[in-house]
């Protein structure tokens, strides 16, 4: 049966790292104790499983366990990470308790869509001024891109897109405008997602358009109108009477004859 100590636990603010030979905290195991940053080490640094089953320093640790008080003049500031920068095609989100990139620092990374992260997803700031994890990229899978619906220019205007992976794929991206006297109507422009969607609905291009429609009708209406007159007008006159007829003639002869002609009764031979 093999001989064992009392299991030790790592103090607060601070951090225990041990060897076992034969067995978790058995005989010959070696236990170390070290503190966070900003505080110091009360009490014993190495301890050793002893034959008796005890560990060494026994004694000190029961009259002053191993604690680790804070250091009153330490800074956390003091201890500086290099600074760490969002990955190609990625995002980089960090939160700095006590100082940009210094001890205490986390920073979380993520990649756009089409991508996928290699390496660690959080690194934090150590006391040895050093990053936690392994350095993060984004990997590339825009080969294998997403498709969206095409797009065609709306009526009385114009569509531009541009498309950094294929015609309406994913990252494509479109805008719109409209052909003078129409109105935009929606978005100006729109991205194709990583979902196979436009993240907008197409915009419309009206305005201008009504009016015209309404004017081209007005003057049809009025062009009728001045036509049905001037109809009536001629059906007016290809109706009038025989009377009315001769009385426009004979407004038109001379009372002395037949226009041109002179005639005097008195010189008259017939008469």
């Amino acid at each position: 049966m093999s001989v064992t100590c009392p299991v030790l636990s790592a103090p607060e603010h601070g951090e225990l790292n041990c060897s076992h030979l034969h067995g978790n905290f058995t005989f010959g195991s070696t236990c170390y104790f070290s503190c966070q940053p900003g505080f110091e080490l009360m009490g014993p640094q190495h301890h050793e499983c002893t034959a008796n089953g005890t560990w060494t320093e026994d004694a000190h640790t029961l009259q002053l366990p191993v604690s680790c008080l804070r250091c009153a003049s330490f800074t956390f500031s003091a201890i500086t990470c290099p600074v760490l920068s969002a990955p190609e095609h990625g995002e980089l989100n960090c939160s700095h308790p006590h100082g940009n990139f210094t001890f205490g620092s986390t920073c979380g990374f993520s990649c756009q869509p089409g991508f996928e992260l290699m390496g660690s997803h959080s690194r934090d700031c150590m006391a040895t001024g050093t990053w936690a994890g392994d350095a993060s990229q984004c990997q590339g899978r825009a080969v294998v891109v997403t498709d969206c619906p095409v797009l065609d220019a709306p009526s009385h205007g114009y569509l531009y897109c541009s498309h950094p992976y294929g015609n309406f794929t994913f990252n494509s991206t479109c805008t719109f405008s409209c052909k003078e006297g129409f109105m935009h109507m929606g978005a100006e422009m729109l991205r194709c997602a990583a979902t196979g969607n436009w993240t907008r609905q197409p915009p419309l291009c009206e305005g201008m358009v009504g009016l015209t429609s309404a004017l081209t009708a007005a003057g049809l209406v009025l062009s009728g109108t001045l036509i049905a007159l001037l109809a009536k007008q001629l059906s007016d006159r290809g109706t009038e009477t025989p009377a009315a007829n001769a009385l426009a003639r004979d407004s038109q002869t001379s009372d002395l004859g037949a226009p041109g002609v002179f005639t005097n009764a008195a010189y008259d031979s017939t008469l």
